[in-house]
């Protein structure tokens, strides 16, 4: 395990002696300390992100269902003035379109406690490969494969089924309790 010291940095900054190879790079990246409040902020964008990706995606398509579909439309029409029967029918679409979203984009429903260090390693691999100034060291890094649950993949197939660029800059880079912020954020907005 790399020394973290001034040398290496840590893993949210790395030192002088990470760009030296992506042998190096893999090695520090691999192996230095994470913060558990950085895991646990991952944790909690990844489950934002990935809800509201979902949702936004699924009422799209549960409100064009139900605009332009011959047999949405009749549907609709038939529960016009029946709040209640038409809401019930909307939330069955909307589930049904929520679950293809899901399927269609492969997104995992959450991101586990014990895969959080893995997508989070990998995410920062893939941020700060502009380290290392030649594009083959940067490649390698790209191919390097880790062990995510029993699945072997590539940094950046874990980073694609993730889509970690979309969220977890606010884990990474928040030193407070994410989740804490959030509630708090939502009841100033009330």
């Amino acid at each position: 395990m790399p020394d973290v010291s001034s040398d290496w940095g840590s893993f949210a900054f790395p030192g002088a002696a990470v760009r030296e190879s992506a042998e190096s790079y893999i090695q520090h990246f691999s192996n230095a300390p994470i913060a558990e409040q950085v895991l646990a902020n991952a944790v909690t964008a990844y489950k934002e992100w990935s809800t509201t990706f979902i949702e936004d995606r699924a009422v799209k398509r549960t409100t064009a269902y139900f605009d332009h579909d011959p047999v949405g439309m009749k549907e609709s029409k038939a529960l016009d003035g029946r709040g209640g029967e038409a809401r019930i029918a909307f939330d069955r679409k909307y589930r049904e379109f929520s679950k293809e979203v899901q399927k269609e984009y492969g997104l995992p429903t959450k991101l586990v406690a014990g895969k959080a260090a893995v997508v989070v390693r990998a995410a920062q691999m893939q941020w700060q490969r502009s380290l290392l100034v030649d594009e083959e060291e940067q490649d390698a890094v790209m191919h390097h494969r880790m062990m995510l649950g029993h699945e072997e993949m590539t940094v950046a197939d874990i980073s694609e089924r993730y889509q970690t660029w979309k969220w977890l800059e606010d884990a990474a880079t928040n030193l407070g309790d994410l989740r804490t912020q959030r509630i708090l954020q939502a009841l100033l907005n009330r």
